[in-house]
């Protein structure tokens, strides 16, 4: 069994949270004009343990970034899962801190 992390209580495979950090990044980070170290994001969404749709904030801006997923079959039992690249799923608006 693979371990699980919980992001904004709702739980995915470790590995594949990282994953797609490292891939969303440098996505989030053009489209919100924004140096990734110091952007921050939340889960919104899974499909089965992958993330699906994560909400990236940063720099005054925020936006909303989808992986489409595909379920293929392998003709044989069962099927598997194909993702997509990550794109931009929302317009890019401004983000306010949450109050201290």
């Amino acid at each position: 069994m693979q371990p699980t992390i919980t992001i904004n209580g709702i739980e995915v495979y470790r590995r594949n949270w990282f994953a797609a950090l490292h891939e969303l990044k440098p996505v989030a980070s053009y489209h919100l004009g924004c140096p990734a170290p110091q952007l921050e994001f939340l889960l919104v969404k899974r499909t089965g343990r992958e993330p699906t749709q994560i909400a990236a904030r940063g720099c005054g801006r925020q936006a909303l970034f989808r992986r489409p997923v595909a379920r293929v079959s392998d003709r044989g039992p069962g099927t598997r899962t194909a993702m997509g690249d990550w794109e931009i799923a929302s317009a890019i608006t401004p983000s306010h801190a949450p109050p201290r």
